[in-house]
């Protein structure tokens, strides 16, 4: 994410040094060759880096939706794994499951992440009617059906949703099941996945 941040920002700063350049009828000196853009071509020149500033802008959109559904999907593998669930998810049995062995879950940020992955995977309308503010409404009005094209993420709310995981899973020293008490790492960190050395039956309860 730090990598597609910075090549946005380095795009928006060389789409305003040739927007300013223009505006003071001095784009032609900003004609040299660079990482985008054509020597003499100042007016292409300063197109391309209009469409270098939106591309990159876009990707940071893209990155964080992929890791909002990965998020969803990481939970969602290791709740069958510790229910040793062979069906499809169930989010409600999932949340009794962990309950009736002592784990409380944030249920309200667990479901937050289950929308939106809808959202971005199935261009659900489920998110929008209770949380209207991760959208850019303007995209919506004209297009109502254009839901996961008007999701708007902001790292923040990323930072909120590995919290909600972090929190809803079984911590250490967790009362889990199998009638012992495992050490279980954190669900997830803001920057990597733990593993557990705790096994059962030669599988990994979490890996």
């Amino acid at each position: 994410m730090a990598a597609v941040e910075a090549q946005h920002s380095s795009a928006v700063v060389r789409a305003n040094e040739l927007r300013s350049a223009k505006a003071r009828g001095e784009i032609w000196k900003l004609g040299r060759r660079t990482r985008i853009g054509y020597q003499g071509h100042p007016e292409l020149n300063l197109r391309l880096a209009e469409l270098d500033e939106v591309d990159t802008r876009d990707a940071i959109t893209v990155a964080r939706n992929a890791f909002a559904v990965m998020l969803h999907h990481h939970w969602e593998k290791h709740c069958d794994q510790w229910m040793m669930n062979k069906g499809n998810y169930n989010g409600a049995k999932a949340y009794a499951w962990l309950a009736s062995h002592g784990i409380h879950v944030d249920k309200f940020g667990l479901e937050l992440i289950r929308k939106l992955s809808n959202t971005i995977k199935h261009n659900s309308e489920s998110l929008i009617s209770d949380h209207p503010e991760f959208f850019d409404l303007s995209i919506i009005e004209p297009r109502p059906r254009f839901f996961e094209a008007a999701l708007r993420i902001a790292d923040s709310d990323i930072h909120r949703m590995i919290e909600s995981l972090r929190t809803s899973g079984p911590q250490a020293e967790s009362d889990f099941p199998f009638g012992a008490v495992v050490r279980v790492p954190l669900l997830i960190g803001r920057d990597h996945v733990e593993y557990t050395i705790q096994r059962y039956q030669n599988n990994y309860l979490y890996r």
